[in-house]
This record gives structure tokens, C-alpha cells and sequence, in this order.
């Protein structure tokens, strides 16, 4: 559910059109329970950049005997930037805090990309995402897993308009980086290939009705959005749909 919101923050943030690719998979297990890993691998030479920028900030901030603001985004590597995955996301002023689960991340190489793994484990999905909504700020459509079939299973059903997200935000310091970070976005959006997109996987014991691709064994279902739409906050934005029933025993 984190992944799209991963992906934005480093399209937007360093201008890369083809440097990042993001898979997120929910695995709902027998006892209702939840694991979400969600993925973020770039291109080696994007991950270097950032380690070498940090590097070179750490020496700057040593040699003037100041402390590394934790603001400071330049001071810090790919690994620590994943690890900062790991804590909850600012609530919206007023809002709830956002829900705390055990959370882990960590950083490996393959096929020359490096990864970052962010593995939530999530006892009741139902109660995780509507307090997740509830500290957005949003209405429960965000995502919603009902109770279905005794109690044998959930009805996902998530509708996320990033726009009104957008929108919805009452923290200044996001809203003045969004105001910056819109034109950014707009430009992204031009040169976007639609074959860029994020990919989200769902996996239980049975997929029911569904509008996303059931795998052949019919235990997985997976969607896949252009990041194009996924960039675009302007009034007229694509919602991100997707529903499924999927049974855990």
C-alpha cells in the first residue's frame, strides 16, 4: 500500500524518469493475519549518487563541526533512507497517528539493481487500513478489507484518488513541497513511457471475484497501474482502483 507513495517521493524528488522499479505484495495468511513487502529497486548508479552526495555532506558537516540535521535528506545514504521507511508517516494535523506495526527494511544487491525491502507484519488488516485512512485524512475508501464469507475471508476494495490526497493535506511544510513539486510532476509526466508501472500483488488461499489478473493456481492477484497516472494530481486524475475477495481458509 506504501509502494506508490515510495515511488513518487523519488521520481519527484530527483527527476528520474527510468531509474525506479516498485512491486508491493500483500500475502494474507491462514489466520487472517497479513505480511506487506513492498519493493523499491533502482539502478546501481542511482543508489552511488545518493551514497556519494551523503558522503560528501558528512565530510562537509564534520569539517565545520556541525550535526547532521535529521531534516537534511543530502546527508544520508540509500541505506539510510530505506531504513527511514521503518517510521510512520506524519499524520495530517487533527488526524489519528498513524497505526505502528512491526516493521523491518533492509538493503541488498540483484542483477544489478539495489533493493530495498519493507516488510509490515499486520495482525487484523481491517483495523490496519481504516486506521491508516484515519490518519491520511481520507474517507475508508482508501481501502477497505471486509469481513466476508464467516469470517473466512476479506472483501479488499480500495479506491485512492491521489489528487484529492493532495488536496486533502493541512501540514504546511508538504504543502509548500507539493506546490513545488507539481510542475515537477507535470513535466514527468510527458516523457513517461506507459510500460513504467507499479505493480501490486495480493496472495491468500483462493482469489474470488476480482478485477485484477488471477495467476493460474487462482491463490494470487495482481494489478498494474501506469506511472503516469499514479504522477498526476491535477483535477482530472484517474482513480486507482482495485477489489478483490480473497479467502484465507
Amino acid at each position: 500500500m506504501r509502494a506508490s507513495a515510495i515511488a513518487v517521493v523519488c521520481l519527484s524528488a530527483l527527476g528520474l524518469t527510468a531509474c525506479v522499479e516498485v512491486d508491493g505484495m500483500l500475502e494474507i495468511k491462514p489466520d487472517g493475519s497479513a505480511v506487506n513487502r513492498t519493493e523499491l529497486r533502482v539502478d546501481k548508479e542511482f543508489a552511488t549518487m545518493i551514497d556519494q552526495q551523503a558522503r560528501a555532506e558528512k565530510a562537509r558537516l564534520a569539517k565545520s563541526k556541525k550535526k547532521a540535521d535529521p531534516a537534511t535528506e543530502s546527508s544520508k545514504s540509500f541505506a539510510e533512507h530505506c531504513q527511514d521507511l521503518t517510521t510512520p508517516p506524519k499524520p495530517q494535523p487533527g488526524a489519528a497517528p498513524w497505526p505502528v506495526v512491526p516493521t523491518t527494511a533492509a538493503v541488498t544487491k540483484r542483477g544489478g539493481k539495489i533493493v530495498c525491502t519493507l516488510i509490515e507484519t499486520i495482525a487484523n488488516p481491517s483495523e490496519h487500513y481504516t486506521k491508516v485512512a484515519a490518519a491520511i485524512g481520507v474517507g475508508s475508501e482508501f481501502a477497505t478489507f471486509a469481513p466476508i464469507g464467516d469470517g473466512t475471508g476479506y472483501r479488499y476494495v480500495s479506491d485512492i484518488r491521489l489528487n484529492q490526497l493532495a488536496s486533502s493535506v493541512q501540514d504546511a511544510d508538504v504543502k509548500s513541497a507539493l506546490a513545488l513539486v507539481k510542475p515537477m510532476l507535470a513535466e514527468l509526466r510527458t516523457t513517461l513511457p506507459d510500460t513504467m508501472r507499479l505493480t501490486f500483488t495480493m496472495k491468500s488461499a483462493r482469489i474470488g471475484d476480482t478485477d485484477g489478473r488471477i495467476n493460474d493456481e487462482g491463490r494470487a492477484v495482481t494489478w498494474s497501474f501506469p506511472f503516469v497516472d499514479l504522477l498526476d494530481l491535477g483535477p482530472d486524475a484517474k482513480p486507482i482502483k482495485s477489489r478483490a475477495d480473497v479467502y484465507f481458509r
